[in-house]
């Protein structure tokens, strides 16, 4: 009989492809990277809803009015769970983000001009069971334990919840949209990608940076679309010429190349656009999403620097194997 953490390592298949990929190839170096995983997985796996959640982890984002009549629009007003710790912390950041609670038609109003706390709420409410009625692996923990919160603020306040009142089923079609989803979820995923390392100075790893590539075709589809398309036919045409999905970078030079595949001259070249095309996009996320990355952004801006890096190595390969290319044999 299979224990519930066997069937849930089952459904994560990256994780389960490098760790067969790592018993097959023990010589490489990427057993931090898999230790990394396996302990965040591990932890989740041992830890009930929110016991494992930073206060400062961001769960929404609301628009500047709130109105029932639209509680699936999204905003920039950020919600975190800190935000949510009681009913007095709740209140002390509506008033601090000028926040305004609107009846019907009736003009907006402010905690000082007689808001109404229990809409403030019930608005909150909707969207947090919303979430947690659609959530996906990356937000099972954050959106039931944003439920939770605001369902003891609304007992905290004897505000008393329609809990029919917005459409959140599972398997619903009128939930929120993905672009309203994302405002909510954004901060999790710019959180997930600034937590990545694609890039290692001493190794090549498909699979890292596809993780990267796709996370942030999540976070943004249409700045990422084309750029993900080059990087996908980057590593099938590497693999096609005999690379496999994670190579030793750290001494190539020409001569080993050669010992790798049939034709060096078009794997230097299409290896330079893979990590070129990979390290401008890391530097489109961090140059977007400076701000939210938050206490992460020196491990960010490490991983920049470090693309850059290997980009200028890669295209050094290049020049290196363009000049042998130019020699009589």
């Amino acid at each position: 009989m299979r224990s519930y953490w066997d069937w849930e390592l089952t459904k994560d298949k990256n994780l389960l492809d490098i760790l067969l990929k790592q018993a097959q190839t023990p010589q490489h170096s990427s057993m931090e990277d898999i230790a990394a995983r396996l302990a965040g997985l591990l932890k989740q796996q041992l830890s009930t809803p929110g016991e494992e959640l930073s206060e400062t982890t961001r769960v929404d984002g609301l628009p500047q009015t709130l109105n029932l009549q639209n509680w699936k629009e999204g905003g920039t007003n950020y919600l975190t769970l800190g935000d949510l710790k009681d009913a007095a912390t709740f209140r002390q950041w509506f008033q601090q983000n000028n926040m305004t609670t609107q009846s019907g038609n009736n003009p907006p109003a402010t905690l000082e001009t007689g808001w109404d706390q229990c809409l403030a709420i019930q608005f909150i409410y909707n969207r947090a069971q919303n979430y947690a009625a659609n959530y996906v692996a990356e937000s099972k923990l954050w959106s039931a334990e944003y439920l939770k919160r605001i369902t003891q603020i609304a007992a905290e306040t004897k505000c008393k919840l329609d809990k029919s009142s917005s459409t959140a089923v599972p398997g619903s079609t009128t939930h929120l949209s993905n672009s309203q989803q994302t405002i909510g979820q954004e901060s999790v995923l710019v959180d997930q990608i600034a937590g990545l390392t694609p890039f290692n100075y001493n190794y090549i790893d498909f699979d890292f940076i596809k993780q990267f590539v796709d996370l942030y075709s999540q976070l943004n589809p249409t700045r990422v679309a084309s750029m993900q398309d080059q990087i996908t036919q980057d590593i099938k045409a590497l693999k096609d010429l005999g690379a496999e999905d994670h190579f030793d970078v750290s001494e190539i030079r020409p001569e080993i190349l050669a010992t790798m595949t049939r034709n060096p001259y078009k794997f230097a070249i299409i290896l330079y656009d893979l990590v070129k095309r990979s390290a401008n996009l890391y530097g489109d996320f961090v140059t977007h999403y400076h701000k939210e990355i938050g206490d992460q952004d020196r491990k960010c801006l490490q991983q920049q620097s470090l693309a850059a890096s290997i980009a200028n190595r890669m295209f050094g390969l290049l020049s290196q194997v363009q000049e042998q290319a130019k020699r009589p044999h």
